[in-house]
């Protein structure tokens, strides 16, 4: 006002000063409510999208949770399986080793049988030989008893 009234030399100068530091001051503060205001926003915004990826992250881990429990029920039915392949196989192995030492029992019964049976056929061959001996024989009998017979009644 005095700078209005026609105020002269330092007073112009220090009025001049001190409405240019009260505009300047005035937009600083202006300034800083805007970027107040501003960085509310932000901070809302920031602290709307934090609670959104926390959601997201619950729900994640939810899932993960959920995800982790199934891969232990399927380990823990996966290692049941595999304990009863493993005796399966156990069992299996035993099995075969059964097989096999009945398969060399067989065998052995097999080869002492078909020796057996080649010694039988020897003997049946040597009775059939000797059979035959005696119907030659026996043959050669009746014809002498018959023609001592015919002798005797001749």
């Amino acid at each position: 006002r005095a700078y209005e009234k026609g105020a002269q030399g330092p007073s112009k100068a220090i009025i001049f000063a001190e409405v240019m530091s009260r505009q300047v001051v005035n937009h600083i503060v202006n300034y800083v409510h805007t970027l107040s205001s501003s960085f509310k926003v932000e901070i809302e915004n920031s602290r709307s999208k934090i609670s959104k990826i926390e959601a997201e992250l619950m729900l994640l881990s939810k899932e993960l949770d959920q995800e982790k429990s199934q891969h232990i029920a399927d380990n823990e039915r996966n290692q049941s399986t595999i304990d009863t392949l493993s005796s399966d196989v156990h069992d299996l192995k035993q099995n075969l080793e059964d097989a096999t030492t009945l398969a060399t029992e067989t065998q052995a019964t097999l080869k002492w049988s078909h020796e057996n049976i080649m010694q039988l056929q020897k003997q049946l061959e040597i009775e059939r030989q000797s059979v035959e001996t005696e119907r030659k024989t026996n043959s050669q009998l009746q014809e002498h008893v018959l023609s001592c017979e015919r002798d005797i009644d001749a």
